[in-house]
């Protein structure tokens, strides 16, 4: 009996261990301790994971839930609610995910009071919105408090307006010179390209044509800016730049 019981207080010592854990991060990112800029303390409530964010001096800044919290943070996805707090330790702002899309969303002001209240469809998108100034007056708002910079038209449209700047140098056709460049740029808060650089390591006459598409790309279209907490923001963004030379078919 005595043994049980003893099995059974190293089972719950164990459970403990397994149920909660501290990862240091830099942002949202998880990073080795001596380049952090906070932690998280991960729990475990069944089905979810609990993960409350602290800066090293200790001060709790978000609680938020996901089904899934992973190393990659664009394969964590929210579940539940995600809560930031004030210096003061007031909310700032609560969202309710379901499936990582935001359901509803409340911000308040340091004191508490509401500032803004808004609820979404299925696809995530916003549904109604309104903003309370510190009187608590409310009116309607059509700009939404947070989402990526967009290319106008979308993905397709960007794609299409890649290939309508993109030349071959007829050097590399000739030397049979193939690959991909990818650029690094930012939209800036009025969604224009700004700031472009190759990031890998391309033949640099591939690399030369393609921040000349680049270059035609920025001067021919402008971008929806992202948005962060209802302010535009600039935003980094990477850029594929693919050149094969074409192969005729046998017949």
């Amino acid at each position: 009996m005595k043994r049980f019981a003893l099995l059974c207080i190293l089972a719950g010592c164990i459970g403990t261990a397994w149920a909660q854990d501290t990862i240091y991060v830099k942002g949202n990112t998880w990073c080795p301790k001596e380049k952090a800029t906070g932690y998280v303390i991960v729990t475990r409530e069944m089905p979810l994971y609990k993960v409350d964010t602290y800066t090293l001096e200790g001060r709790l800044k978000e609680t938020t839930y996901y089904i899934r919290y992973t190393e990659q943070p664009n394969r964590r996805m929210k579940e539940g609610t995600s809560t930031t707090f004030y210096e003061n330790g007031n909310v700032e702002e609560e969202i309710v995910y379901t499936g990582n899309s935001p359901q509803s969303l409340k911000v308040f002001y340091p004191d508490g009071k509401i500032r803004r209240e808004e609820t979404f469809n299925e696809e995530g998108k916003m549904k109604k919105s309104y903003i309370y100034d510190e009187k608590g007056n409310r009116t309607k708002n059509k700009k939404p408090y947070e989402c990526m910079a967009t290319f106008p038209g979308g993905d397709k449209a960007l794609a299409a307006a890649i290939s309508s700047v993109m030349r071959y140098p007829k050097e590399a056709q000739d030397k049979k010179i193939e690959g991909r460049v990818i650029v690094s740029f930012i939209i800036d808060t009025e969604g224009h390209m700004t700031r472009p650089k190759v990031v890998n390591k391309p033949d640099s006459i591939l690399a030369k044509a393609a921040l000349e598409a680049f270059d035609k790309l920025a001067r021919k279209y402008t971008w929806h800016p992202g948005i962060q907490k209802g302010k535009e923001v600039r935003v980094r963004f990477t850029m594929p730049f693919t050149f094969r030379i074409p192969h005729k078919k046998s017949n």
